[in-house]
């Protein structure tokens, strides 16, 4: 499949001295949530957002409904794109697979990313505290994502759209509903944690425990906003990650979470 598909942007290819950055979406989110984020990320950060199928310009094509169905597709369409040096952001389920995917490179022997950087999710080992949403009826499942905020609310509010989004919704939110964590060796590339201030979905220790996954250090960042901060303060966090690529200082809320033993829940 052409790399166009899964990279929307990627119009001339990687040029030298770039540092390409993977974005993930959230459930239900697209390669269009990234849409403008170069604007305001400069040289040499390239964000190159990753359509994955069931969306978009990807819309005949079935969505993943299982972690690791995607991760292998996601390994083997753009690992030959992935050069060191490149890093790997998500939001929410694409915190998930930004994660899976790098133990996945690292298990190929591929060059691993420079840093993960990890959005609006629990760590990875914890569980979830509410239940499986995918599998409810129609009415339910929408009511149970406009309670939990599981998805942007102008798309909730739209029902004909809904209609359409449905399949799609119901297999990002069973990927994610069924993502068991497996225990492996820590990362040896750091992490940074980005998060809401209001974000219901996510609490600050659920976040915080991504530092237990990475013996190279974790850096977190708190946003005004709830579980999509990331639109309403994005300059903000367009400026954390730049400062975390590039390795410069940036004032704020940030504090640097302990290596420690993780057990399986």
């Amino acid at each position: 499949m052409s790399l166009s598909r899964w990279l929307p942007t990627l119009e001339t290819g990687i040029k030298s001295g770039e540092i390409p950055l993977f974005c993930f979406p959230y459930a239900g989110g697209a390669s269009s949530v990234f849409r403008d984020w170069q604007a305001d990320l400069p040289w040499p950060i390239r964000s190159l957002p990753v359509q994955l199928p069931g969306r978009e310009g990807r819309w005949q094509e079935g969505a993943f409904s299982d972690i690791r169905t995607a991760v292998v597709a996601i390994a083997d369409a753009l690992g030959s794109v992935m050069r060191h040096p490149f890093a790997l952001f998500g939001h929410s389920m694409g915190a998930f697979i930004a994660f899976e995917l790098t133990r996945e490179l690292r298990w190929r022997k591929r060059p691993s990313p420079m840093r993960l950087l990890v959005s609006g999710c629990r760590a990875p080992h914890l569980p979830d505290p509410d239940p499986a949403v995918y599998n409810m009826p129609a009415d339910r499942f929408v009511k149970e994502l406009i309670r939990l905020n599981g998805a942007p609310a102008e798309v909730l509010r739209n029902s004909e759209y809904m209609e359409l989004m449905l399949p799609m919704l119901r297999a990002d939110f069973e990927l994610c509903d069924t993502y068991t964590y497996e225990p492996d060796e820590l990362l040896e590339l750091p992490i940074s944690g980005f998060g809401g201030w209001d974000d219901r979905k996510v609490r600050p220790d659920q976040l915080t425990q991504w530092g237990q996954h990475t013996r190279a250090g974790y850096i977190e960042r708190t946003f005004p906003g709830d579980h999509f901060f990331l639109n309403n303060s994005r300059t903000e966090l367009l400026a954390a990650i730049t400062a975390d690529l590039l390795g410069s200082a940036v004032k704020g809320n940030s504090q640097t979470a302990s290596v420690g033993k993780i057990s399986s829940p």
